[in-house]
């Protein structure tokens, strides 16, 4: 993914680097939107500790085409304002290539709920299917995370079950809600679903 941005009408992704680690690490030290994040997880409670895993994880994993990393930026002032993210899923039993789970964070609590993420998600998705040659995507949330829920609704990602008390969060074990969207669909237009379910 080396030297590849991304233009949205609003918003630019470009891959991350490693001036982008302080930025990386002021959001990913907040418990709150790490409790609403589904993405790559990272030692949150150490700068240092949390430096030398995105290092690696970008000399690595990015390198070698198994991940990715994308920022968010404003076009109009190049301001970075979250971040999302791509990793290969490795299935056990039959090989199944092409699946990529997809998660991403925007971070200033004032842009939350602006359209930003659809728009980011939007933007991955379109790339992971034309230039990556996805076959599905994937997402999980927690069950209470209604926004990331709709944002996955309005790219086109069906909703297709539960993962019951899957992550614990502030000591509480959560629901997970996994959801999916397949080449075929995305071809298709990818239409958010008609109805959008809640439990």
């Amino acid at each position: 993914m080396s030297g590849k941005t991304i233009d949205g009408k609003r918003l630019r992704l470009r891959p991350a680097e490693a001036n982008d680690i302080p930025q990386l690490f002021e959001w990913y030290s907040d418990p709150m939107l790490m409790s609403l994040y589904d993405g790559i997880q990272f030692t949150s409670d150490d700068y240092e500790a949390f430096q030398d895993e995105y290092r690696f994880w970008l000399e690595h994993d990015m390198e070698i085409g198994l991940a990715g990393s994308m920022i968010m930026e404003l076009r109009d002032t190049h301001q970075p304002i979250g971040e999302c993210s791509w990793v290969t899923v490795e299935r056990t039993g039959p090989e199944s290539p092409g699946i990529f789970h997809v998660g991403g964070l925007v971070g200033p609590k004032d842009l939350r709920g602006h359209g930003y993420g659809t728009e980011a998600l939007q933007l991955l998705r379109d790339y992971l299917f034309r230039d990556l040659g996805a076959h599905r995507l994937e997402a999980m949330t927690s069950a209470f995370n209604s926004g990331a829920m709709k944002t996955l609704h309005r790219n086109g990602f069906v909703r297709e079950g539960v993962l019951r008390q899957a992550v614990l969060i502030n000591a509480v074990w959560q629901d997970r809600v996994l959801f999916s969207l397949l080449r075929y669909e995305w071809e298709n237009g990818a239409l958010p679903q008609k109805e959008f379910p809640h439990d």
